[in-house]
């Protein structure tokens, strides 16, 4: 991992006799040095978290500029999908844990992780609990047929434009149908 800012820091601390900011490096993801407190087990904890939020910002800026919001029910459909790997992510991460850590660190790092895990797990009942609502599949279902509308239009237009008797034109529709069908059941 390269060093970030989180690393670098400096105890922003002051000292109760001198009144001077303390000159002692900060403990990683922290604001304070081991002088002034962060070993304390609140502070050890939120340490924990902010260190696997940078890591995770980290792993969002390497995946670049998200592309652009589609129709809201697939958008929600691709939110869904993407919380759900996170949460796939975040239970490998405690599956990995040592459950009997006996160091302080360890037991902060296994708090950020688990905490983070029921976060994501609340996250993914709410949408999934929006989409519900929401009737998403319903949603979908009448996406589906507005866009058959318009493959059913623009087939009508081409073969008015190609100059084919008319009874043929519902043999072609049904063609298409059947073939669009077959389409969506091999997805």
């Amino acid at each position: 991992m390269t060093p970030d800012l989180m690393e670098t820091r400096r105890c922003t601390a002051t000292s109760k006799q001198s009144g001077i900011r303390c000159k002692r490096l900060a403990s990683p993801g922290t604001n304070v040095c081991v002088m002034h407190g962060s070993r304390a087990p609140q502070v050890r904890r939120r340490a924990a978290e902010r260190v696997l939020e940078a890591e995770g910002r980290a792993l969002l800026a390497r995946l670049g500029q998200p592309e652009p919001i589609g129709h809201p029910v697939e958008e929600l459909l691709k939110v869904a999908a993407e919380d759900l790997a996170w949460l796939r992510v975040l239970r490998e991460r405690l599956a990995e844990l040592p459950l009997d850590t006996t160091d302080r660190a360890g037991v902060e790092r296994e708090a950020a992780v688990v905490s983070r895990y029921e976060r994501a797990l609340e996250r993914n009942g709410r949408v999934l609990t929006e989409m519900a609502r929401m009737d998403v599949e319903v949603r979908l279902r009448r996406l589906d047929e507005a866009r058959a509308e318009v493959i059913s239009r623009a087939l009508q237009a081409a073969i008015s434009r190609s100059g084919l008797p008319s009874e043929y034109v519902p043999l072609l529709k049904d063609a298409l149908v059947a073939e669009l069908r077959a389409i969506e059941d091999r997805l």
